[in-house]
């Protein structure tokens, strides 16, 4: 093995502690649970791009320090992209091993001068963030926790990337959504261990310490088609959706970052240039692609309902320009109402703000926030107006197990 600044690997001649990661995306590793507030989790619709992993746009920090000593723990290995030393193979279909090395001459050190040989460390991940979590980081710096993670803290990914340039007719999602897409994910989680165990861990006797439950850096949105009583042609019908977005890149840490506990969700948003106004010029238009009904996570869903979804960075909602009628986020909905004489779609556009709609507060809240979903159901239309129900659902994080 060899060394990769800042201390990351064995070097030669020092036989190193192997760390192995299991990276699990596959629907055998995802379970129902509830979030630190009691709300019920959902799971997710859409494997890729909800739950994979680009496994060569990984980063992971591993950070330590003797339990006896004060202060954060000191960066002490990373796996990046193409890092030396470094072994990454797919199990089966949505599970990965990533194993390296840190060098034993590096957890000498940190326990050379304490009276206990127990280590703690933190592990940080960064996923699918298009190379933006892989930081420049100089050889003779000692970072900590909070080091790195102020240097990620404006680090951004533009969730245009997710979605295909082409505007074609259809809105399935294969054909909405980038084939290569994958959500930006951030995790993080702390634990204890002894040196001598560590050294001595064998790879058939590993140490196991847990999970990292990695937080999307999105929201989900999504338009649920729940009209009944349609006509002997199948009108009226939800045709085409979109979300309309104060907001086009995604930071890909959370809102306190440095302070969070893993497993748990967030309720406030981390968003770009939160003091900008929010205007209507400037919005960003994102097309919601369509999903066969059996894959959508509602128990209630009528037969012949049809559910969009897309994706949005964490932002307020709110009324743009000042105007109560231009509210940011809004879902634009094109409904098809009627076939005509000559065999053409009559169709009307509404436009759905997620702050309120003709007057009545939706229970949004005041933000987007990340890993949670977005629902608004179209329940039935009048010629002018829309009747609709909305809900937001927090979403199941992505479980990662980890051994030593």
């Amino acid at each position: 093995m060899v060394n990769d600044a800042p201390g990351q690997c064995a070097a030669d001649g020092d036989e190193g502690v192997r760390l192995s990661f299991h990276l699990v995306a596959s629907d055998a590793d995802i379970s129902s649970r509830s979030d630190d507030s009691g709300h019920d989790e959902v799971d997710s619709e859409l494997r890729i791009p909800e739950d994979a992993l680009d496994v060569s746009d990984l980063d992971i920090y591993v950070f330590a320090r003797s339990q006896a000593s004060a202060g954060q723990e000191s960066l002490i290995a990373r796996y990046s992209r193409g890092a030396a030393g470094t072994v990454i193979y797919q199990e089966s279909p949505g599970v990965y091993t990533v194993t390296f090395g840190i060098a034993r001459s590096i957890l000498d050190e940190i326990s050379a001068d304490a009276a206990s040989d127990n280590i703690s460390f933190r592990i940080l991940v960064v996923a699918n963030t298009a190379g933006a979590g892989n930081l420049t980081l100089s050889a003779d710096t000692p970072y900590t926790y909070s080091q790195i993670l102020n240097l990620l803290n404006d680090k951004t990914v533009d969730i245009s990337s997710l979605y295909t340039s082409d505007d074609t007719d259809s809105d399935d999602a294969a054909d909405v959504f980038r084939a290569d897409a994958k959500i930006p994910m951030w995790g993080t989680t702390g634990f204890n261990v002894s040196l001598s165990a560590l050294k001595y861990t064998q790879s058939e006797m590993a140490i196991s310490i847990g999970e990292i439950y990695l937080l999307r850096a999105v929201a989900k949105v999504r338009v649920i088609d729940s009209i009944t009583g349609r006509n002997a042609d199948g009108f009226p019908y939800v045709a085409s959706a979109a979300i309309v977005s104060s907001r086009a890149l995604a930071l890909i840490l959370p809102a306190g970052a440095e302070s969070y506990v893993n497993g748990s969700q967030v309720h406030s948003a981390n968003i770009m240039d939160a003091d900008t106004p929010l205007l209507s010029d400037d919005a960003f238009t994102y097309r919601l692609g369509k999903i066969p009904a059996a894959m959508a996570f509602d128990a209630d869903l009528h037969p012949d309902a049809t559910v969009r979804i897309g994706y949005i960075p964490e932002q307020k909602i709110d009324y743009a320009d000042g105007n109560i009628e231009a509210g940011l986020p809004a879902f634009r909905i094109r409904m098809a109402l009627s076939r005509n004489a000559d065999g053409s779609i009559s169709y009307r556009n509404f436009l759905v703000p997620m702050k309120a709609y003709r007057g009545i507060a939706f229970d949004f809240g005041s933000e987007i926030l990340r890993n949670h979903i977005y629902t608004l159901s179209v329940n039935s239309i009048t010629p002018e107006v829309l009747t609709v129900k909305a809900r937001i659902t927090p979403w199941i994080e992505q479980r990662h197990h980890i051994n030593l």
